[in-house]
């Protein structure tokens, strides 16, 4: 569940979980997309180990540049260091120190399932 938000904010994610109480209200297309996820879900209802199938959505923060260094150079995300310089598909990219935010979050899913 996310914490630290009401339900006002969150309106019908309220429940969905997320790793941590900072984590904003999902903006209007974060919204529609899980709304669509949810609705194709309950589709498939059977395969979902929760009778309400949006209790099995955990919302994540965007990787950035974390995420396509960690694609594109074959690194895990735990591998990453804040700091560091790659150049991908010609572009010079950072990985910048919200990288331990992203590592927190994988973690707190991976402990969650």
């Amino acid at each position: 569940m996310i914490t630290g938000l009401s339900r006002e904010v969150l309106g019908p994610f309220s429940h969905v979980k997320a790793p941590f109480s900072s984590l904003s209200a999902p903006d209007s297309s974060t919204r529609f997309f899980v709304e669509k996820a949810i609705n194709v879900a309950k589709e498939f209802a059977d395969v979902f180990s929760e009778t309400d199938v949006s209790k099995c959505f955990y919302l994540l923060d965007d990787f950035h540049s974390s995420g396509r260094i960690s694609g594109k150079q074959r690194i895990p995300l735990a591998k990453l260091e804040s700091g560091k310089k790659y150049i991908i598909d010609g572009q010079r990219l950072e990985v910048n120190p919200s990288v331990y935010r992203y590592k927190r979050e994988v973690a707190n899913l991976t402990a969650s399932l």
